[in-house]
């Protein structure tokens, strides 16, 4: 079968300020970059890695492909605005050359070329690239166009449950028979409904039986060439946004051609991540029978096939229940029965969870937080960074306040565990800030430090929120004598620690993670805010001088204030009431980013 393998990895720096449209145009922009034409007539994909953003108001725009002159032939889109996108694009005959919008113009955004292996002679008489590549999230390829008309009025609530009209003029599409794809491509004239709980369409099972519903991240017209998966589905039903106009859609015709194993094998190659729908109502018990939903909305997946003595990645939507000693999955061997319980310490979805699968073990099933969210599983090992990294297996330290030590940190913490398999030390202390006024200082953390590899000094919001002042970047340096007056200042303590820590160990690397964003106050997460604290400066003032002490020594700096992606539209979802520290959901929202920096220091 054909598989992308990566024939190397490349960094992109943006060499025009602003971003790509739809028709190739460039708005401008003074946080965004545009890359230069990178050639890619020699290659069958890129992935993007990280670093490229797809951007609202260019219609979700990421990339636009060239020909030879540089004229272009088409746009790239993603279904939403996203500030870190990883997708692949399929390279089509006659493009010579791609640009991409990157997130941010001071960053260096990364991608794989890949090229197509061989696949065996009986498939390749049977599937066309274009065919293959509708498996794969983010392809442009769009397969056979098809017209859906309305046959019934009204709109989907996501229990599949159909809703009358009110105010808009829905309908419902007829059951599309989907068995024989992996997935379709949405064109035209399908819509999500808030009243709906944003559902836009639902999957159903050979004989018509509801599965789960397609839900969008809002109440909106679903975007062109958005992708949806029908791995697990051999009918969909569809929303029309306007009942008198026929939706338009776009077919292929893979999961006839590759079985299902193939496809999961595909993911193993290419990293990709899979969604598996509700296959039964109710959740596991560690027997292996399926209990009845009391209170919450759980759903069981169907036997998912693993390989034996191998490992999956459980990314999201499962759940440990407390009736059943907070199991959330179970492994089987091949004749179906119980092998082992997959449980968790206490009751919550379990979210980038590595699953070994043993010698006897050839099923998985788990129970679902809410049936109608699938759950996503990786088959491939891309938890892990390459062996080529420079910081793995290494020894690190970590001080700062509470947001490095908060319980919830470990969550941060253990994906750079899993990704660069390196040891962590904290000795960060709540309250504690960089001047040697601020609680137990991290001035004092790092005089009772042990020797590490990698030492990483994380700001927090104390040294500001305690009225410490802020200093200027020269304090406590060899242009003022070391001048232990200036240890009081938030400048004076990253100094003092930065040459403690390499006094201890000057074969060390120390990196900085700069305060992120906090919304108790409009100061805390406008950088533009010109409120102040007792000293008379702003917190955007105190996060460019954590910077500022950095560049004096050249230390590698992850700005987490201004590329944490987190915001006053969502910040609900990743902080606590406090609206200071952050739940396991937000570490786990920035735990990527701060592995993806410490793999090289970048």
């Amino acid at each position: 079968m054909f598989l992308f393998k990566s024939i190397g990895t490349y960094e992109a720096q943006s060499v025009q300020d602003g971003y790509l449209n739809e028709d190739g145009s460039v708005s401008t922009s003074t946080r965004r970059g545009i890359t230069d034409f990178i050639e890619v007539s020699n290659i069958s994909a890129i992935r993007l890695l990280s670093g490229f953003a797809s951007i609202a108001d260019a219609k979700f725009t990421y990339a636009v492909l060239y020909d030879a002159s540089k004229n272009i032939i088409s746009a790239i889109k993603y279904s939403t605005a996203l500030d870190d996108l990883q997708a692949d694009i399929f390279i089509p005959d006659g493009v010579k050359y791609i640009r991409l919008t990157i997130s941010s113009k001071d960053i260096s955004a990364q991608y794989s070329k890949l090229n197509l292996t061989s696949m065996s002679e009986e498939l390749n008489k049977k599937i066309t690239i274009e065919k293959v590549q509708s498996v794969f999230d983010g392809l442009s390829d769009k397969g056979k166009e098809l017209s859906l008309p309305s046959i019934q009025d009204g709109f989907f609530n996501k229990d599949g449950s159909i809703l009358p009209n009110t105010s808009y003029n829905r309908g419902i599409t007829d059951y599309l028979d989907v068995s024989t794809c992996s997935s379709i491509i949405i064109g035209s004239g399908v819509s999500s409904i808030a009243n709906g709980g944003n559902a836009y369409g639902c999957l159903y099972d050979s004989n018509k039986k509801f599965i789960r519903a397609l839900i969008y991240g809002k109440a909106t017209e679903i975007p062109e060439s958005t992708l949806v998966s029908v791995l697990d589905a051999s009918f969909i039903r569809l929303i029309l946004s306007d009942k008198s106009i026929d939706a338009k859609v776009y077919i292929g015709s893979i999961k006839s051609l590759i079985s299902f194993k193939d496809i999961i094998q595909m993911s193993i190659i290419n990293s990709l991540s899979l969604p598996f729908g509700k296959k039964d109502n109710g959740y596991l018990n560690s027997d292996g029978s399926i209990a009845e939903n009391t209170v919450a909305d759980r759903g069981v997946t169907d036997f998912i096939p693993v390989e034996p003595n191998s490992s999956i990645y459980l990314k999201s939507g499962a759940f440990g229940t407390p009736a059943t000693g907070n199991c959330y999955g179970l492994i089987y061997r091949n004749d179906k029965s119980v092998l082992s319980v997959l449980s968790d310490d206490k009751s919550q979805e379990i979210i980038n969870r590595k699953i070994n699968i043993p010698e006897d073990g050839y099923y998985v099933r788990f129970t679902q937080q809410d049936y109608n969210i699938p759950v996503i599983i990786s088959f491939g090992d891309n938890l892990s960074l390459s062996n080529d990294c420079k910081n793995k297996g290494k020894s690190i330290g970590v001080f700062g306040g509470s947001l490095s030590v908060n319980p919830e940190s470990e969550t941060a913490k253990s994906i750079w565990k899993k990704m660069l398999g390196v040891t962590v030390t904290t000795y960060g202390v709540g309250g504690a800030g960089f001047s040697s006024l601020q609680g137990t200082s991290i001035q004092q953390q790092v005089d009772g430090a042990a020797v590490h590899d990698i030492y990483i000094l994380w700001c927090s919001t104390n040294d500001y929120n305690g009225n410490r002042e802020c200093g200027e970047w020269s304090d406590y340096t060899e242009l003022d004598s070391y001048d232990e007056s200036k240890l009081v200042t938030q400048c004076g303590g990253i100094n003092y620690c930065i040459k403690k820590l390499l006094e201890k160990n000057p074969k060390a690397e120390i990196y900085l993670f700069t305060s992120l964003r906090f919304f108790s106050s409009e100061a805390g997460y406008n950088p533009f805010s010109e409120s102040t604290n007792g000293t008379g400066k702003t917190f955007s003032y105190y996060v460019e001088q954590q910077k500022k002490c950095c560049e004096h020594y050249g230390i590698p700096v992850l700005d987490q204030f201004n590329f944490q992606c987190i915001n006053i539209f969502n910040y609900t979802q990743y902080y606590k009431s406090d609206k200071l520290h952050m739940t396991e959901e937000g570490y786990a929202k920035i735990g990527y980013q701060q592995a993806q920096f410490l793999a090289n220091g970048l």
